[in-house]
């Protein structure tokens, strides 16, 4: 890469780190990364299976076979519906564009600085989608980039982005749990006071 291309590069990524830009994603627990859409509430979350290498060198059906294994694994263990699968194209959107987070947040597909996985956009025929993530020592530090894989292939470094959504059931809302407090408080304090009222002839 030139010189100049090489400085370039540099400007770019201090210029992205340094804006302020919202950083959408984070470490939910040992297992789990959430995908923050601005909001206070988890409603309008994504939660992504942190671990990319455990669906590393498989097909692409294997994968969907290994990631539908998590709604058994995981049921009932967090605020996510248990409808595990390869994230769409718009579930990835966040991952597109805080990429720098990735490596912070992920467990790597291969070695130590390899984030690739298969998501479930179709490409050419018979192929998905695959997003990669990739550290080095060289400008820019963390590049990313899409393309298409075969459906059929299998690499040591191609994992799979598997995320699921919120689960309503399993985590009321902060205000609904408000709401239920009061009620069952309005409804002790009616049962203690309105036994003492008693009508007299």
């Amino acid at each position: 890469m030139p010189k100049y291309q090489q400085i370039l590069s540099t400007l770019l990524f201090s210029l992205f780190v340094c804006s302020g830009a919202h950083a959408t994603l984070s470490q939910y627990s040992t297992q789990i990364v959430i995908d923050d859409q601005g909001t206070s509430a988890l409603a309008d979350d994504l939660f992504f299976y942190r671990d990319l290498s455990r669906f590393s060198d498989m097909t692409y059906m294997e994968q969907v076979t290994e990631t539908d294994l998590l709604n058994t694994e995981l049921s009932g263990s967090g605020p996510w519906l248990d409808n595990w699968h390869l994230a769409t194209s718009a579930e990835m959107a966040n991952l597109f564009a805080d990429f720098i987070s990735v490596p912070d947040v992920f467990l790597p597909s291969y070695g130590t600085d390899s984030y690739v996985g298969r998501y479930g956009q179709t490409g050419a025929p018979s192929e998905h989608m695959v997003y990669e993530v990739i550290e080095s020592s060289g400008f820019p530090p963390i590049s990313h980039e899409k393309y298409d894989k075969l459906d059929s292939s299998s690499y040591p470094l191609l994992g799979a982005w598997a995320v699921a959504t919120y689960n309503p059931r399993q985590v009321p809302e902060p205000m609904p749990l408000i709401l239920l407090g009061m009620g069952i408080l309005a409804l002790a304090a009616a049962k203690k006071y309105g036994s003492k009222t008693q009508i007299t002839h």
